[in-house]
């Protein structure tokens, strides 16, 4: 249990600064690569919203700041489309870098190669203290 909560601050050491520093490294890495999006499917219509999604995939160079998922226009229920910083919409150059640096900075840190761990939280170091309790029976289950 305490080689749990060790291995769980050594984690937070190590990849705070460097989560931190790729966010922050967001602010200028996007901004460069939007005008080399491309879209790669054809226009889909929003679900709830009036307009079109397209998947926006920024360039190789830039992929820890793209999003497989909802590429730079946002969701395909249109949501972002409606709900961008000062009703632009989703095709706008600043809606798409709010999404991509801002919303859902550094998306693809979970998924890079070597990162198969997933970033630590308090609640998973509490959980493994009080499962380790249970497990001896010094603490009563649920």
């Amino acid at each position: 249990m305490l080689s749990h909560i060790l291995r769980a601050a050594l984690q937070w050491a190590l990849f705070l600064p460097l989560r931190v520093t790729l966010i922050l490294l967001g602010f200028l890495v996007v901004p460069l690569a939007l005008p080399f999006m491309t879209i790669e499917n054809p226009p889909i219509a929003f679900t709830q919203a009036p307009g079109y999604w397209g998947l926006g995939r920024l360039p190789a160079w830039a992929w820890l700041w793209s999003n497989d998922r909802d590429g730079a226009l946002g969701d395909k229920r249109g949501w972002w489309h409606m709900n961008t910083p000062f009703d632009l919409g989703a095709y706008h150059w600043f809606s798409q870098f709010w999404w991509l640096a801002i919303r859902n900075p550094a998306n693809k840190c979970v998924s890079a190669p070597g990162s198969a761990v997933r970033w630590p939280s308090a609640t998973t170091a509490i959980g493994a203290l009080r499962w380790s309790r249970i497990a001896q029976g010094r603490e009563g289950g649920a």
